[in-house]
């Protein structure tokens, strides 16, 4: 389980699986596996930023950020069943 990426601490709920080495998915842990709800979006990086495409309504916004985990942070704060892990 990521915990923290570069020093920034990382949601605990989330459960991001790698697709290849640049690509992962990403879906909130707390989720019965069967529950397609429980996919939250994809990241991608991409050169030198990080693409963010969210599967929570509105699912057609793509994002883009500077590093891994500000990207995971958005997809975590977005989801109202996914909150950023207390410090």
């Amino acid at each position: 389980m990521l915990v923290s990426y570069h020093g920034t601490p990382i949601d605990q709920s989330l459960e991001i699986v790698a697709i290849s080495d640049h690509e992962w998915r990403v879906c909130d842990g707390r989720i019965d596996e069967a529950d397609a709800s429980r996919l939250l979006g994809y990241v991608e990086k991409l050169e030198d930023r990080y693409e963010v495409l969210k599967l929570v309504p509105p699912v057609d916004v793509w994002e883009d950020f500077d590093c891994l985990a500000a990207a995971l942070a958005a997809l975590s704060e977005r989801c109202p069943r996914a909150t950023t892990a207390a410090a």
